[in-house]
């Protein structure tokens, strides 16, 4: 889809693609300290095979069936007449190994500018202003810049840029996202977009079984990930690590507007 406009504002400025990527390798206790060799799947090698659609009263069925390169993939995507848009995926024929993320991505609107969440931590309660509450809300943007080697005078999830331990294209970016805007928001029920006060867009999950994150590229895009599943394979020599194989490869998502 391109150019998805809801109450006469473009909000969602194309997609879904695929989301996947995934380590070929484990990489264990001292290796952990050079990247273990990825494969990101890239959705400009996006070929469509068939389209096909109907239309039921006031909801209207696709489906979509195309490849990434030698990956088969399928989506069905429901859109109902009061805004709701549900989206199913599966791929084939993808390679093997240890799963890092696996949904999908969507480029968006630069006019939202406000998240919100509710999910379902590990914990009951998280202190004020935690990186990843149970529930929380933060502007993307943050224009006071500290520069390297300056005493920093405000919270690290306010940071839009890491100088030493890892840094990101985002950051090269006229306006690069906070560490909060951009840290993946795990198990949500609710994950909001808005301008303001305005709500663009919800991904709503009732099973509390998506996490979700924003990332900026350094052509200024801005990119919602919608993930169904996840984990962290190179932090797996000693901490928690689910070791997920990448396949089956499949997943449902809802997005209101």
């Amino acid at each position: 889809m391109e150019k998805v406009i809801s109450k006469g504002e473009v909000i969602i400025e194309k997609g879904p693609f695929i989301n996947l990527d995934l380590n070929f390798n484990h990489n264990t206790g001292p290796e952990v300290r050079e990247k273990a060799r990825n494969f990101i799947l890239n959705d400009s090698n996006w070929n469509m095979k068939t389209f096909s659609w109907n239309q039921t009263g006031g909801n209207v069925q696709v489906k979509l069936i195309g490849s990434y390169d030698k990956i088969a993939v399928t989506f069905d995507i429901q859109v109902n007449a009061v805004g709701q848009m549900d989206i199913s995926f599966q791929t084939n024929g993808q390679p093997d190994g240890w799963l890092r993320e696996s949904g999908v991505k969507f480029y968006l609107s630069q006019k939202v500018d406000q998240l919100s969440w509710k999910r379902k931590g590990h914990w009951s309660y998280y202190p004020d202003h935690s990186f990843a509450g149970n529930t929380g809300s933060t502007a993307l943007y943050n224009t006071n810049q500290i520069a390297y080697g300056a005493n920093p005078n405000q919270s690290w999830n306010l940071d839009t840029h890491n100088y030493y331990y890892f840094a990101d294209k985002g950051a090269l970016s006229e306006q690069p996202l906070t560490n909060w805007a951009k840290g993946m928001k795990e198990n949500i029920s609710e994950y909001t977009l808005s301008n303001g006060q305005t709500p663009k867009l919800s991904v709503v999950s009732p099973d509390h079984s998506l996490g979700c994150r924003l990332f900026k590229t350094a052509d200024k895009a801005l990119l919602m990930y919608v993930n169904t599943r996840w984990d962290y394979p190179e932090i797996g020599w000693g901490d928690y690590c689910k070791t997920l194989d990448v396949t089956p490869n499949y997943g449902h998502i809802s997005i209101q507007f």
